[in-house]
């Protein structure tokens, strides 16, 4: 049987309770390892089915960055030939509203704009043009947003699925702000309060909370990915990383997050399926011996979308940064 809701709350509302999953169900739960060191009580995440595996030494990142394997930043008359971008009807989004079809907004990377049962959600927000700890160096995008921050609809709910660079953007998190419900997996809600972040909650696989939208509730679950997560050197897995299912009144979206295939999305499909619509990232495979533990090819991405037995499926987590072409 499932233990009763938790409790989350914060200074200025109370927030929605957790619902945790059924104790006897048997679904996969992230590796957790407490341990205590210099800076004190330390937890780490892994994925249960395969410890260590998205480990990769110093060597292995030096002969990958040699390798030149990477693709390559396209030209302008490469970006306008080979990676067209479709007008945002701006119209349509501010328009959306209760009982009308979901609506989904690719606005770049793996940011999203899901409208759902009168809710706007946003996933992984993702705005500046560096994903980096300095908007001075690092990855920079060749595909500016869709959307800029300032032309967003209200926005209710934001998902985000780990604190890599380019999920996790500082300048945008601020940007976005505190108004909407923040909803982050295991160990990021501290981090999160740093960026001022109240309205915040955070979740292990297959928690779950619900909000109001305006044809009913809305179950938004976090669910199991296989990757990673850091920031600095000493933070290695000290946060966990998720994709998440939004179940509404009449219609289901999932957006996996950043993943390799791993062997969960079949018991995802059953638990929340059918999904009328879903996003896989597919970015960032190459070179396949270094990047196969942690991101899913095209066609592992077709095998994903087969296994949760979705209806349709679209692609993300390409065509804006490298290495994720």
């Amino acid at each position: 049987m499932a233990a009763g809701p938790r409790e989350a709350t914060t200074a200025m509302r109370p927030l929605p309770a957790i619902v945790p999953p059924p104790a006897d169900a048997g679904l996969p739960a992230p590796l957790i390892v407490e341990s205590r060191g210099l800076l004190g009580k330390r937890t780490t995440y892994d994925n249960p089915w395969a410890p260590g595996i998205t480990e990769k030494s110093l060597g292995d990142l030096a002969k990958m960055l040699r390798s030149g394997d990477m693709g390559h930043v396209p030209t302008e008359q490469e970006t306008l030939e080979d990676l067209p971008q479709a007008e945002v009807d701006l119209e349509a989004i501010a328009q959306h509203g209760e009982g009308d079809p979901m609506r989904v907004t690719w606005i770049g990377h793996a940011t999203l704009l899901v409208q759902i049962d009168g809710l706007n959600i946003l996933t992984d927000p993702m705005f500046s043009e560096r994903a980096s700890a300095s908007q001075m160096v690092g990855p920079k995008r060749f595909r500016p947003p869709a959307l800029s921050v300032s032309e967003l609809p209200r926005i209710d709910v934001v998902l985000l699925s780990h604190n890599h660079y380019d999920h996790l953007d500082t300048g945008s998190v601020k940007a976005v702000g505190d108004g909407p419900l923040w909803v982050v997996p295991s160990g990021l809600k501290r981090f999160m309060g740093k960026m001022g972040i109240k309205n915040c909650v955070e979740l292990s696989w297959w928690e779950e909370v619900e909000v109001e939208g305006g044809d009913g509730p809305v179950r938004l679950a976090s669910t199991p990915a296989q990757h990673w997560s850091t920031r600095v050197v000493w933070d290695r897995n000290t946060s966990l990383w998720c994709g998440f299912a939004v179940v509404g009144s009449r219609e289901r979206f999932y957006f996996a997050g950043d993943t390799a295939y791993c062997p969960v999305f079949g018991q995802i499909g059953e638990r929340y399926g059918p999904f009328d619509l879903a996003a896989i990232p597919i970015g960032a495979h190459e070179p396949a011996w270094f990047m196969k533990e942690q991101h899913c090819s095209p066609k592992e991405a077709v095998t994903i979308h087969k296994e949760l037995g979705w209806k349709r499926s679209f692609a993300v987590h390409w065509g804006c940064l490298l290495p994720t072409l």
